[in-house]
């Protein structure tokens, strides 16, 4: 058996694999130590402790309130008492992600409204001429399968568009049967369920005062089996799997390393390292979990961001606005209450709000933002802070958000549009990077956890030092000269309101 290769060995002083040897005789000096990144998005969830003996997977059941779009069930008949609406469902899946094992989407037509899409080009979006009518106004009454096949199909190349980070107006990308081909390639599967009905939820979320007043379940003289309503629940579930790496090191870099603690040194390394990765896991996850996306300037997807001149991606305060409201529709609560007034000079009043997270590449832009009537949106903490508690790293508030700093947060490189004219904005091999701006309202996650006691994240570190019986045996070492440590940990994630996670894609300054 081979010996693993040696994460630090001394040597003669001059090729240590940690670093050149400032002398190689006894001196007492401790190295400076690094401050521990904070976590971030650890701190917002929940855990869901996952029991032993019941396999590695956790399901959960979400019961839909009644008047709600998602309410599609055919255990009841409307007001009118006879209509029925019809229902698609378009199920795409690809079992290849990294953590939580599979992504499922289920897209649906059905008879009530379910919002207005920006379809970019109607004309060659969809071979359906049906589902183009659909993609540029609000879906009306689906009163027969093929207008919903149609509106599912639309829906259905839209996400494929932004899965496989594809530009949607330019051929072959242009219709759903190009584009699924290509994510068939890519080793999705995409499965068109049957015909079906759907009703029984009155008029769902409906906020249309003429289409509720003839669905109000009204009662004549024999009242009669009438305004039967029916109730649905989903089931949504999430995978775990068990992640961890180890290193080895020698006595001899022990014994004779100018630092007499680089042992406690690398190891509280290792921590660090644990818990940046399963803060990055997390991040990844909430980020492709995101129920509302906005995109900056006249992009349509993640592969259309840009920050050409004249045509820049970038978002505005009609964007925080926009999406606030989304957020308020969809009752994601707030994080803060209103900040009110107070006597001491330069304080200001802000808004109740929710957490935004950003890029630090993206508070130039931030600051430059300014309102409908001209003045700086961003209100900077120091005008505030007096009069409440500042988040770690708070930048400032802008209409209903309290913008957070997180030195660690991800972006998408080089997923964006190509370079050609560049206004002055980041990109990676001749594409525009994609920064996100994360909003996570509370419940709308959570993690799984296993022999954890339901308290976050639970490192396993194993430390076999040299001439442990235990790293004799692993390393095959009979001189004792071997340590080896390891450090493993379950993680796993699961969205429980994908409608309270939101994202705003933009470009970031150079």
């Amino acid at each position: 058996m081979a010996l693993p290769d040696s994460g630090q060995v001394y040597g003669t002083g001059s090729n240590s694999s940690v670093g050149t040897q400032l002398r190689t005789d006894f001196i007492k000096k401790k190295v400076l130590q690094e401050a521990a990144k904070e976590t971030v998005f650890g701190n917002l969830a929940s855990v869901e402790e996952m029991p032993k003996n019941f396999g590695r997977k956790l399901k959960m059941y979400h019961m839909l309130p009644m008047l709600s779009d998602a309410n599609i069930n055919d255990q009841g008949i409307d007001a009118s008492g006879a209509t029925i609406t019809n229902e698609r469902v378009i199920t795409i899946t690809n079992p290849n992600l990294y953590s939580t094992g599979n992504e499922w989407v289920d897209i649906r037509i059905v008879g009530n409204a379910v919002g207005t899409y920006n379809d970019p080009d109607p004309a060659v979006n969809n071979t359906n001429a049906a589902a183009d009518a659909l993609g540029a106004t609000s879906v009306g009454y689906a009163s027969s399968t093929a207008v919903a096949l149609a509106g599912a199909r639309y829906k259905a190349w839209k996400k494929l568009v932004e899965l496989l980070g594809l530009d949607g107006s330019i051929a072959p990308n242009d219709t759903y049967a190009e584009v699924k081909a290509l994510a068939l390639s890519a080793g999705y599967t995409v499965t068109e369920g049957t015909a079906k009905p759907g009703s029984g939820n009155l008029y769902g979320s409906s906020k249309d005062i003429g289409y509720i007043t003839g669905k109000l379940p009204t009662l004549t003289e024999n009242g009669g089996l009438v305004n039967r309503v029916g109730f649905k629940r989903i089931e949504i579930e999430g995978t775990f799997a068990n992640y961890g790496f180890m290193r080895t090191y020698t006595q001899d870099s022990l014994d004779f390393d100018t630092d007499a603690e680089l042992d406690m040194h690398v190891h509280r390394e290792m921590i660090f390292g644990a818990n940046e990765l399963v803060e990055d896991m997390l991040q990844m996850d909430i980020l492709a979990s995101a129920g509302v996306i906005r995109y900056g300037g006249s992009a349509v997807s993640k592969a259309t961001i840009s920050g050409e001149t004249g045509s820049v991606s970038v978002v505005t305060y009609d964007d925080f606005v926009a999406l606030a409201l989304s957020l308020d529709t969809n009752r994601c609560p707030m994080n803060t209450t209103v900040i009110t007034g107070d006597r001491m000079e330069d304080t200001l009043t802000i808004n109740a709000a929710r957490f935004m997270y950003v890029s630090p590449a993206l508070v130039p832009t931030l600051k430059r933002m300014v309102d409908n009537f001209g003045n700086q949106a961003l209100i900077e903490a120091r005008h505030y802070g007096g009069q409440t508690t500042i988040m770690k790293n708070e930048l400032g508030s802008i209409d209903n958000f309290r913008i957070i700093v997180v030195q660690e947060m991800l972006h998408w490189a080089g997923a964006g549009a190509s370079v050609s004219n560049n206004a002055g904005y980041r990109s990676t091999a001749n594409k525009y990077d994609v920064y996100p701006m994360l909003v996570v309202g509370d419940k709308s996650f959570t993690t799984i956890g296993f022999k954890t006691g339901g308290k976050g994240s639970k490192f396993d570190i194993q430390h076999h030092k040299p001439g442990s019986p235990a790293a004799m045996g692993i390393t095959q070492d009979p001189y004792g000269k071997i340590g080896i440590e390891s450090i493993q940990f379950w993680y796993g994630f699961m969205v429980l309101r994908s409608e309270r996670i939101a994202l705003m894609l933009t470009v970031a300054e150079q």
